[in-house]
């Protein structure tokens, strides 16, 4: 847990923590994202999901004592997916934000509270058997009608993609992992640029990336 701080050794400000699915078992894509993010300059670590404990106590203790840190993004996968919602839960108990929410099907999330500026939630939804979780995603509720919070269901916005990729291996697929990425560079400038606006009292800019066929 190490790796977990406010400031970034590269091109970008800002630090990525991605959550696997359920016990390592899904989401090996998520190696490569990591590896893209980093390419692209943005700090990246990524961690199963049964450790979001001792992430969130970790970011509690390095984060809320820095008057700046930098953007913090979350990116989590099923079952990692809710757990990145319980990580920005007790950030937000702690007085930590949280820049950007990224989740990828989650399972049985909980409400996406409101020290969360921005979160996107890309899910395909599979009708006759979302009863059972394991083989679904859903859409995300906010905590509060102010959470700036966009579901997009795939099967509705992006049939093709939707097509190529299922509950297991979303995380595997290029296209799907670019459209994060355009969201992380989003929430993530290049250092000068945010040493201009952390000088500035005017908040980062938000910006929603959706699909594009």
């Amino acid at each position: 847990m190490d790796a977990v701080q406010p400031v970034s050794n590269l091109q970008r400000a800002g630090n990525v923590y991605i959550l696997r699915g359920f016990m390592g078992v899904l989401s090996p894509g998520l190696y490569d994202l990591q590896s893209q993010c980093e390419l692209d300059g943005v700090r990246t670590q990524v961690y199963e999901n049964d450790q979001w404990r001792e992430i969130a106590d970790r970011l509690i203790a390095r984060y809320r004592p820095d008057p700046h840190p930098e953007p913090l993004i979350l990116i989590g996968h099923s079952f990692g997916a809710d757990d990145a919602i319980l990580i920005s839960r007790r950030l937000a108990d702690a007085g930590v934000g949280v820049d950007l929410l990224i989740t990828l099907d989650p399972v049985l999330p909980d409400a996406v509270p409101v020290n969360v500026r921005r979160t996107i939630n890309f899910y395909c939804p599979n009708g006759v058997t979302d009863f059972l979780p394991v083989f679904r995603g859903t859409d995300l509720k906010p905590a509060d009608p102010s959470v700036a919070l966009t579901n997009v269901d795939l099967n509705r916005d992006d049939p093709a993609l939707a097509e190529e990729i299922n509950h297991f291996n979303m995380g595997e697929n290029q296209k799907m992992r670019e459209e994060v990425i355009k969201l992380v560079l989003d929430t993530c400038p290049p250092k000068a640029d945010w040493m201009k606006m952390r000088s500035q009292p005017a908040t980062m800019p938000v910006a929603v990336a959706l699909i594009h066929p």
